[in-house]
């Protein structure tokens, strides 16, 4: 569980309720389990001030929140950035590069301090244990590109540009699950929901596969709608709260609308943020401005090149393949379930 107090909340008082907060919004209230007060980035923070922030103390405490997501895979990175990423930290960790020290054998039993699992087992090659491809080597390449001359505020502002481009920048995370894609009895049997990650910022809902640590889906706030739902069966827990959310698919049937279902003990601290931001948004001129249009890093001669991942989140082929992970309903324009799957076919 984690929440983001408010300026008006009391820490003390919330550590106080703690344990009716675990019951209420998770499955673990019957551990012993004590809060850790962290100091992070307010979700309510409008990126486009961020992006103006020049003060080197808050851009390391912005960075270092930015580091931790990162390597946890709570923002799924293609491993090319991740290689990037990973040089820059490495950087302004280690200081130049010195070649006699940081050889690729100086990252092989570190690699994991500066990659999340994803990059780390990208380009490895059964064929060949030693791949000049292997992590350590990528790693490397890049550290070692970085000229001795680049500034930390340089650095810092660099490794922020990546992660100022990605969609789900920012968001605050709830534990959730979705059913597979399955049809028929097999829906039913020995059939497990998959755990994600929902990351909700100002800019829409983002669906993790935290397993994988890729992005599922990926919605603007003026491309969707939702629904909040109480449990059916409130005094069975197993039966879960839920959030419904319906979206169009522009490169498929415009007439049509996909609807996910989320289940998660949270679902009504997500339905809460999800209101304040749309509430925040319906006083804007226009539902266009709920996006910050930064497309990355600019291209001059000392860059590092510009980020794959947010491109590639967009692109309809990625959309496409994703959408084929998530068990969702078909609806047509006059409310008829067209097509579904999961315990959708036997809800319908």
């Amino acid at each position: 569980l984690e929440l983001q107090l408010s300026p008006q909340q009391h820490p003390f008082r919330i550590r106080n309720l703690w344990p009716s907060l675990l019951e209420k919004y998770t499955a673990a209230y019957k551990n012993k389990d004590e809060p850790v007060l962290s100091f992070q980035r307010n979700v309510f923070f409008d990126k486009r001030e961020e992006i103006r922030i020049s003060d080197m103390k808050v851009l390391e405490l912005l960075y270092e929140e930015a580091k931790w997501n990162i390597l946890d895979g709570r923002y799924p990175c293609e491993p090319d950035d991740c290689d990037v990423l990973g040089g820059i930290q490495a950087r302004l960790e280690l200081g130049p590069c010195d070649s006699e020290k940081h050889s690729p054998e100086f990252f092989k039993t570190r690699v994991r301090d500066f990659l999340p699992v994803r990059a780390c087992n990208a380009g490895w090659s059964w064929l060949n244990f030693s791949s000049k491809n292997g992590p350590e080597h990528r790693l490397f390449k890049q550290y070692s590109a970085i000229s001795t001359s680049t500034t930390t505020y340089k650095l810092l502002r660099k490794y922020l540009e990546y992660c100022w481009a990605l969609p789900y920048y920012g968001s605050a995370f709830f534990k959730a699950q979705i059913e597979k894609p399955a049809k028929g009895i097999t829906a039913l049997i020995s059939h497990y929901d998959q755990p994600v990650l929902v990351a909700i910022n100002r800019e829409g809902i983002h669906v993790i596969d935290v397993r994988e640590s890729v992005i599922l889906l990926s919605l603007r706030y003026r491309e969707m709608s939702w629904n909040y739902a109480c449990p059916s069966k409130p005094e069975n827990p197993n039966c879960l709260p839920c959030l419904f959310v319906q979206f169009k698919i522009q490169f498929q049937n415009p007439q049509e609308f996909k609807v996910l279902q989320i289940f998660s003990r949270q679902a009504e601290l997500m339905d809460k943020l999800i209101s304040a931001f749309v509430d925040e948004l319906k006083h804007r001129p226009s539902w266009d401005d709920d996006e910050v249009d930064f497309a990355g890093p600019s291209s001059s001669q000392d860059d590092f090149g510009l980020p794959i991942t947010p491109q590639k989140i967009s692109s309809d082929s990625y959309i496409s393949d994703n959408i084929k992970k998530l068990s969702l309903a078909t609806f047509n324009e006059d409310g008829e379930c067209t097509s579904c799957s999961g315990s959708w076919a036997f809800t319908k």
